[in-house]
């Protein structure tokens, strides 16, 4: 099995609320080359069905858990799932965040194209899940340079 261009980690502490957008709004890229490791981070809600149900319709989907299965906060989450990506760019996603559909289409884009280690896209905040989103169609991400 070959490397996807991209591993999407995304982490989660008590996020049944919104993880479902958050995760369909990954799964709806318009590119399909991407893993995605979703981190439940020892969550005391229905977070961790939600996590179930999701890697068990899509391949793509990989559920990480701690072996003791606490929650141990943002930066263990990220380290495990750092741990376990396999793509050549990695991006992420709070889990109450929705992403534009375009989103891992451009961010490669825009990376390969201006030969950036970091892309990064400006946010537009919306009020609640399931909400209708007028998506900004300017959507362009932004490179950032550093220079030693």
């Amino acid at each position: 099995m070959s490397a996807p261009a991209v591993t999407v980690i995304v982490p989660s502490y008590n996020y049944a609320r919104y993880l479902p957008g958050a995760l369909r709004g990954v799964l709806g890229q318009s590119m399909a080359d991407f893993e995605l490791l979703l981190v439940e981070d020892g969550s005391t809600d229905q977070s961790p069905a939600v996590a179930r149900s999701f890697a068990a319709r899509d391949s793509r989907v990989r559920l990480l858990t701690h072996a003791d299965g606490r929650n141990h906060g943002l930066p263990a989450a990220l380290a495990l799932a750092l741990a376990e990506a396999r793509g050549r760019w990695t991006a992420f996603l709070e889990a109450d965040d929705l992403w534009h559909p375009l989103c891992l289409e451009r961010r490669l884009e825009t990376a390969e194209k201006n030969n950036a280690g970091v892309v990064c896209n400006d946010i537009a905040p919306f009020a609640m899940p399931g909400a209708d989103m007028a998506w900004f169609e300017g959507y362009v991400p932004r490179v950032m340079r550093w220079h030693a």
